[in-house]
């Protein structure tokens, strides 16, 4: 079972989040025309979060952080990430029905940008047509041959617009082979840079 990053009351208000395309490279020859060659569909997403105090008392707080990046092995393992402002949609367009098609892919949107949701938390509803589907539908979890595929036991008929309201999760890789920690206070820790980033 994947490991859930844990959620604790230290963290700063200020949380880094970057949309990273790395790998999607522009070259300029030296008449100046540029080529593009792109080698990623979807952007990383990079996170950077600063803990203003970590309770190694009761509160166990110090120790979940650094339990789950020793449970991960530093860089080795993965985790899921729940983001605190971006973490469910409500009413998304998932795909339409062709009378046979059974498995359609999670996704969220962005405006006009749409990616895969592979790690799915909880799927409250699923609407065909509007018309909420309450069985004949699963979903698969996130460690699974198929994460985030959403599968319905008979196809929906075709012009069957299919959306859902579901909260999800990011599978995420710390980037750092080091967590840092400061002890401020007694009992009371800091961390400024608690770095990872998303795995697709």
């Amino acid at each position: 079972m994947t490991a859930i990053f844990p959620t604790l009351p230290g963290l700063g208000w200020d949380v880094q989040h970057d949309f990273d395309w790395t790998g999607n490279n522009v070259i300029e020859s030296v008449s100046g025309q540029r080529s593009a060659i792109g080698n990623r569909l979807y952007p990383r997403h990079r996170w950077t979060l600063a803990y203003n105090f970590l309770r190694a008392d009761s509160n166990a707080e110090y120790q979940a952080l650094v339990g789950i990046y020793n449970a991960c092995n530093g860089m080795f393992g993965t985790f899921l990430y729940q983001d605190a402002t971006d973490n469910a949609v409500t009413g998304q367009a998932i795909g339409t029905g062709d009378g046979t098609k059974t498995a359609f892919q999670l996704v969220r949107s962005w405006a006009n940008f749409v990616e895969p949701v592979l790690a799915p938390h909880t799927v409250s509803k699923v609407y065909l047509d509007g018309v909420n589907q309450t069985s004949g539908w699963s979903v698969s979890a996130y460690g699974t041959a198929t994460p985030g595929v959403l599968t319905f036991t008979s196809a929906p008929a075709a012009g069957k617009v299919i959306t859902a309201d579901f909260s999800f999760y990011f599978p995420c890789r710390f980037d750092n082979p080091t967590l840092s920690t400061k002890n401020s206070y007694a009992g009371i820790y800091t961390s400024d840079t608690v770095q990872f980033s998303s795995e697709f």
